[in-house]
């Protein structure tokens, strides 16, 4: 099955309010959709909810493989050097061989002995991303990834980004800064809130 997500009727809501329109659409191998919409409508809901930390939602999901979610907020201790900080995560996947060329591929090998606190907030962005390096997952969540990052690091990113989709893997990205992908959905705000009577997740 080429399939990695299906959305059907799908939407998120908060305090008994639906934040956005209901969509559906399919993400299969080797494509990326940007989710784009105003502040507050609900992207980072959407993504959090694909990834398993919400469950305030209406209609359906499916999901077909593993995935891996990068917040606006990395899991890293602020105290520990940048290299124990990934170093956990590439031990928690099991990943521990890739660690070495995770810090190459996103050019943080030189700050790898430096508090992570100490980085400044385009580096914490790249250390952020540089677990998907680590986790061999098919699906990126990928939330406003380039967030704070210079040309030269937007350009790792987007070369990470499409050699991931050439293997097979798929991504939702959202951004208010357009990647230019091929595909896009735009979340528009509920004419209606509502308390949603039916939810329903297949995994």
């Amino acid at each position: 099955m080429s399939n990695i997500l299906t959305l059907c009727d799908f939407s998120v809501y908060r305090n008994e309010i639906t934040l956005f329109d209901p969509i559906s659409l399919t993400l299969r191998k080797g494509q990326a959709y940007e989710i784009r919409g105003q502040n507050g409508i609900g992207k980072t809901s959407l993504l959090e909810t694909i990834s398993g930390l919400k469950t305030t939602f209406k209609g359906q999901f499916s999901l077909f493989t593993s995935q891996i979610y990068i917040s606006r907020r990395a899991p890293f201790n602020q105290e520990e050097t940048l290299l124990k900080n990934l170093s956990f995560w590439a031990h928690f996947w099991k990943t521990p061989t890739l660690l070495s060329k995770a810090l190459q591929t996103w050019g943080i090998t030189h700050l790898s002995h430096l508090p992570y606190k100490r980085l400044s907030q385009g580096q914490q962005q790249r250390a952020s991303l540089a677990r998907l390096s680590l986790k061999k997952a098919s699906l990126w969540l990928l939330d406003e990834p380039t967030a704070n990052l210079d040309q030269q690091s937007i350009d790792i990113f987007q070369g990470c980004l499409k050699a991931h989709l050439q293997e097979g893997g798929s991504a939702l990205i959202a951004t208010h800064h357009p990647l230019n992908l091929a595909q896009h959905i735009r979340l528009r705000p509920q004419n209606r809130g509502g308390f949603p009577s039916h939810t329903k997740a297949v995994a």
